[in-house]
């Protein structure tokens, strides 16, 4: 998420791994000449960044940022970013609450990977046993019918993001 600063600066949230939720000021980030530079802050992607983070503020100063993974493939169809927003939802939410925020940020980053590659095509109950594993982040037990907890089919390897367990 991004908001204008009116000063030709971004405020972005970030989801890391290593902090959780982290809200940065991106000096001077709407200026021209530095679309690139904005590009590797839009939503769904990877990103690399460094900041400068201080005690007495909770908003750190971003002071570079390098684009790991766009998810190019992901951001073609509507429906694949309709499903990656939710799961960031999820994800963001969980953190939030449960501040297990490297534990969350690799179960999403394994889910965005698989859905960048189309695993949750075939199955729709693979994209159901990866929201179930991200809502228990955030103190949810989910009941599910079932059809959806038949044992995964022997011929297909499963995704470790899949890899779920009902108690």
């Amino acid at each position: 998420q991004a908001y204008e600063t009116g000063n030709r600066s971004l405020v972005v949230r970030g989801f890391s791994k290593d902090y959780g939720l982290v809200s940065m000021m991106a000096k001077g980030l709407l200026r021209k000449g530095k679309e690139q530079a904005r590009s590797a802050m839009q939503p769904l992607q990877l990103t690399e960044v460094s900041l400068s983070m201080s005690d007495k503020s909770d908003l750190a100063i971003l002071r570079d940022q390098q684009l790991i993974d766009p998810f190019p493939k992901l951001h073609r169809h509507l429906d694949e970013i309709a499903l990656a927003s939710l799961m960031a939802d999820c994800a963001v939410s969980g953190a939030e609450q449960q501040h297990e925020s490297a534990v969350i940020f690799e179960a999403l980053l394994e889910i965005l990977q698989s859905i960048e590659a189309g695993v949750w095509k075939d199955s729709p109950a693979d994209i159901v046993a990866a929201f179930c594993r991200l809502i228990l982040y955030q103190g949810y037990e989910p009941q599910l019918v079932p059809e959806l907890t038949k044992p995964w089919p022997k011929d297909r390897p499963r995704p470790a993001c899949f890899q779920f367990d009902l108690p």
